[in-house]
């Protein structure tokens, strides 16, 4: 009995940090772990990110450009063969015209009609008709037989507000064919302010080769402005 309290008394003179047993607080170490390991992923997904797309970027960028310039040179051949076709259709037509002056030239026989002049008569024959063609706006030209004709234009919108024209403009026209060439003049119109407007800005002659003339198409080619005019055959079933 006198150990024990002897012991009750030792134990009580200790210290009250001492005498109180506390428990450690515990670290939250493993979430604290978890939440560095997701940011250091985050910032590497990041980087991964943002070096892909400096990289692909300028990669995309230069396919882009390598296609649009091999679309261009596809469209640039393509114009040119066109180009070389219409030339080779002149060549053969200003030979054919060339041929025909100078079998004119040698005939010593006038009283004979010459190639040239057969060729012009039947330019004239095809050329009897109505015609349509489409350029700011709808043109119908109709060809008589004497030289005369009439030429109807309904311009389009840019057009009506570019020339401030009111509406339909329509032109007396005289026409013929010479050495292969269509020769075109306009002598009046109506409405005579409209027309006058026309003729100051295009003018009122049309000097063009004739390249073919069928009853699919007239096309000519005006050498002034590097281009050619087709202009499609009006039947009686189609509306003007």
């Amino acid at each position: 009995m006198i150990r024990s309290g002897a012991a009750f008394f030792s134990h009580a003179d200790l210290p009250m940090s001492e005498a109180v047993s506390t428990k450690p607080e515990a670290t939250p170490a493993a979430p604290r772990r978890s939440r560095r390991r997701r940011l250091v992923c985050l910032l590497v997904l990041l980087a991964l990110v943002g070096a892909a797309c400096w990289y692909w970027s300028p990669w995309e960028t230069a396919r882009r450009r390598v296609e649009h310039e091999q679309t261009l040179r596809r469209a640039l051949e393509e114009r040119l063969s066109r180009l070389e076709q219409r030339v080779r259709r002149l060549e053969r037509a200003g030979q054919q015209a060339s041929d025909a002056a100078n079998a004119s030239a040698g005939s010593s026989d006038t009283s004979a009609a010459s190639p040239a002049a057969e060729t012009d008569e039947e330019y004239r024959r095809r050329m009897v008709g109505t015609w349509s063609m489409y350029e700011h706006g709808d043109r119908v030209m109709t060809l008589n037989a004497d030289g005369t004709g009439l030429l109807v234009y309904d311009p389009a919108l840019e057009a009506r507000l570019y020339y401030g024209l009111e509406g339909r403009v329509e032109a007396d026209i005289t026409w013929n064919v010479d050495n292969g060439r269509a020769l075109f003049d306009s002598t009046t119109g109506r409405p005579a302010d409209d027309f006058q407007k026309l003729s100051e800005d295009r003018g009122s002659h049309r000097d063009l080769q004739i390249v073919e003339i069928n009853d699919r198409r007239m096309l000519l080619y005006e050498e002034a402005k590097d281009k050619f005019r087709e202009w499609k055959p009006v039947t009686a079933g189609t509306n003007q």
